[in-house]
């Protein structure tokens, strides 16, 4: 008798909580849901009232390099010479 009632109470031990863990994801699951519409409803709210004009990229604003007339293709590699900088390398102190 001492063994059915422990295999019984096993059994209902494991059904209540498995019946908590379920009710508890359920829970759970809804006030993070609730939670995301509120948000998400008040992130179109300011995002409607809110100017974004400033943080626009401006591309077509960029000043343009013409290329400068004294430039000397290398008869070698077939390329036109650039200027070289020199002096120190501020990479190596």
């Amino acid at each position: 008798m001492a063994v059915i009632f422990k295999i019984v109470t096993k059994k209902c031990l494991f059904a209540l909580i498995l019946s908590i863990a379920i009710v508890f994801c359920l829970v759970h699951g809804w006030c993070n849901y609730s939670d995301n519409v509120i948000l998400s409803s008040r992130r179109e709210l300011i995002a409607t009232k809110f100017d974004f004009t400033p943080f626009m990229p401006r591309h077509h604003h960029r000043k343009h390099l013409s290329p400068s007339p004294e430039t000397e293709i290398d008869p070698i590699y077939g390329v036109e010479k650039r200027l070289v900088p020199t002096g120190p390398n501020p990479l190596h102190h």
